[in-house]
């Protein structure tokens, strides 16, 4: 973790306010010091800059964040979160990444990803399933070139907050969000060649079988460079058969609360 005084106002505002674990240490007594640090670098009595009021919003947020992850026993250290099932069972996964998206968040580690999504978007959730587990092929040769780039359930929880789904991958996979971040920002026009190629093959084998994804973007496709593949894993809260449709109601932040089944024909 880097020195508190050496952060900037843009890593700071960064740091979602439901991920303290980012910005203060697991030891509940260095918080209080900690936030006197951040507080002397960042309160506007103390700091001019026009970003000063809105990084102590955050550094407020966080703070508060923490001491209720502490008092509920809730801490998860840096690339750790821990799942408390509703049924008793907890266990902890080694991410490599976090994301938040509109439904929840979405953590990254070496072999799995976890979606992790609200209990008020229960529907979105379980119709993504529902996509998943329809997921047909039009014969074993199909089913042998594609299925891979599936997604692969190998578990699904619920958590006093969250409905949880887990999904399989290997190493070399990853989001596509984070690749570009890691080439610069910009895909090289090699790399964009066989995206764009595995993204119009996975669009044929979605219209040929009767469905449609409706979220395939940077945040919820896997790409690995090592073999030139795409792999569809996220958004799909979304998907519907064609023809058909899903309605949602979206407040001002975007989120999408409600889903029709695809059973109901769209008029």
């Amino acid at each position: 973790m880097p020195l508190l005084e050496t952060l900037t106002a843009s890593q700071i505002l960064a740091i979602a306010p439901t991920a303290p674990e980012r910005l203060f240490s697991g030891d509940p007594a260095s918080l209080r010091h900690e936030f006197a640090v951040l507080a002397k670098c960042w309160h506007p009595d103390c700091n001019g800059s026009s970003e000063a009021a809105k990084v102590m919003e955050r550094v407020v947020a966080l703070h508060n964040a923490a001491r209720r992850k502490h008092a509920v026993g809730e801490w998860s250290a840096p690339g750790v979160i821990r799942i408390d099932t509703t049924t008793g069972n907890s266990f902890v996964l080694k991410v490599k990444r976090r994301h938040e998206f509109e439904l929840g968040e979405m953590a990254v580690a070496i072999d799995l990803v976890a979606f992790l999504v609200e209990k008020e978007h229960t529907t979105l959730f379980e119709t993504g399933l529902r996509r998943i587990q329809e997921i047909r092929y039009p014969d074993d040769r199909i089913r042998g070139d594609l299925a891979k780039f599936m997604p692969d359930v190998r578990g699904v929880y619920e958590t006093a907050k969250h409905r949880v789904a887990i999904m399989a991958k290997t190493e070399d996979v990853i989001l596509l969000r984070d690749f570009v971040a890691h080439v610069g920002g910009q895909l090289p026009p090699k790399h964009t060649a066989w995206v764009v190629s595995s993204l119009l093959n996975l669009a044929c084998f979605f219209e040929v079988t009767g469905l449609t994804h409706n979220a395939i973007s940077p945040e919820t496709i896997f790409v690995t460079a090592k073999h030139h593949a795409v792999y569809v894993l996220g958004g799909w809260w979304y998907a519907a058969p064609t023809g058909r449709r899903y309605r949602a109601f979206a407040g001002d932040d975007l989120r999408l609360d409600a889903a029709v089944d695809g059973n109901q024909q769209a008029r």
